[in-house]
Order: C-alpha cells, then sequence, then structure tokens
C-alpha cells in the first residue's frame, strides 16, 4: 500500500464474499481487484445508458432551435462527450461534476459545481445543458 491508497472495510454475507472470491480466482485476479474492476465497469454502464437517456432527451429538445442533431460519447474514464450539431457545434463535457460547454472548439461556459444537476430525471440535465449553451426557446 502507498501513500496515495485508502483502506476500505466491507462487511458482507460469507457467502457473498465466497463467490466473490471464486469469481476473482476465475479471472485471475485479486479479490480487491476484481471488486474495483465490478465497481468500476458497473459505474461506467450507468454512466453511459445515463449519458444515452442526456442525448434522447436533447434529441426530442432541440427541434426547438437550430440544432439537427445530438451525439454521445463516453470515455473509459467516464468522461460524457455530447456533441450538438447546427449552425455551430456544441460540445459539451461532463466529468466528476463539472460541466464544461464549448462553442466552435472555443470554451464558453463551465459549471464547476453540478452535482445539483445529476438526477434520475436526464430531460433536466438535458434542459441544463441547453441553458448553459445559451439556448431558449423562440
Amino acid at each position: 500500500m502507498n501513500e496515495n491508497d485508502s483502506v476500505i472495510h466491507l462487511r458482507v454475507p460469507a457467502h457473498k464474499k465466497g463467490s466473490w472470491i471464486r469469481a476473482s480466482r476465475a479471472a485471475g485476479k485479486k479479490l480487491s481487484d476484481w471488486i474495483v474492476a465490478s465497481v468500476e465497469a458497473t459505474s461506467s454502464i450507468a454512466i453511459d445508458k445515463f449519458a444515452e437517456a442526456v442525448q434522447e432527451a436533447l434529441n426530442e429538445q432541440i427541434r426547438h432551435f437550430k440544432i439537427d442533431r445530438a451525439e454521445r460519447s463516453v470515455s473509459s474514464d467516464n468522461k460524457v462527450d455530447i456533441s450538438l450539431y447546427g449552425e455551430d457545434t456544441h460540445k459539451v463535457v461532463i466529468k466528476n461534476g463539472v460541466i464544461g460547454i464549448y462553442k466552435n472548439s472555443e470554451l464558453i461556459g463551465a459549471c464547476f459545481d453540478c452535482d445539483h444537476v445529476y438526477t434520475d430525471d436526464p430531460k433536466i440535465v438535458a434542459n441544463f445543458i441547453l441553458q448553459l449553451c445559451g439556448f431558449h426557446e423562440e
């Protein structure tokens, strides 16, 4: 353990620990590495599903604005990129509670403490993104 590591104590039923040990051995990993990989994979899947829902919500709303389409990608480090294509190209970057807004590759706005935006409702997030981009209903 190095100075950047932190210890987590986890209490689970014995049968669950046993199944995790068997799964980690089958994967050829130490139990702690297997648990971390499983948690991160689940988190990545959840982020990708949420990003997909935000993209769908944006696609529903952009007909009110001069935007042709919205596309998304999620990187391996859970950074979400959403691009809005229209007269100008807007790129929204979401990572670790920070949202950055770029217009034609130039940073035009940011929200540095955006945890209040993350809800279970992707439409709320889509509305917030459109507001940060400067889009208002006509």
